[in-house]
């Protein structure tokens, strides 16, 4: 302790310090190596029955990854007509954008409003968000 500022407030305190001080490091901070994710998305991708990491595209400045599985895949051949049917909106989490793709099934109908139920497509994990990307 160096100072009287290093002592707890209260119990509240008192119990979250406890609580930190048993948490275990992450690896990277033990001293063991960070793991690597594309590998781990790679041996997946590999590894999978059923194929859900469609495609791994690795360029200079720039990473994708599409997820999708067969019968979403069918799905979006089958019900789309133009490219008025699908909508795109970019997230951020963390050091990757997430760009999930939208479209509309055709065959069904809602019976209050009269338009097709939006579905989610393919998802592309990225490093930029930019239309060489996509």
């Amino acid at each position: 302790m160096d100072s009287l500022s290093d002592l707890p407030h209260g119990p509240r305190q008192s119990y979250y310090r406890n609580q930190v001080k048993k948490a275990p490091l992450p690896a990277y901070l033990q001293g063991k190596e960070k793991d690597d994710e594309l590998l781990e998305v790679l041996l997946k991708m590999k590894s999978e029955e059923e194929p859900f990491i469609r495609k791994v595209s690795l360029e200079k400045k720039n990473l994708t990854i599409v997820l999708a599985p067969e019968n979403q895949l069918a799905e979006l051949a089958k019900y789309s007509t133009s490219e008025l049917d699908f909508s795109i909106a970019t997230f951020n989490l963390g050091p990757y954008e997430c760009t999930p793709i939208f479209y509309r099934n055709l065959l069904l109908k809602s019976k209050r409003s009269g338009t097709s139920p939006v579905r989610l497509g393919p998802i592309l994990i990225h490093y930029q968000k930019d239309e060489k990307t996509f």
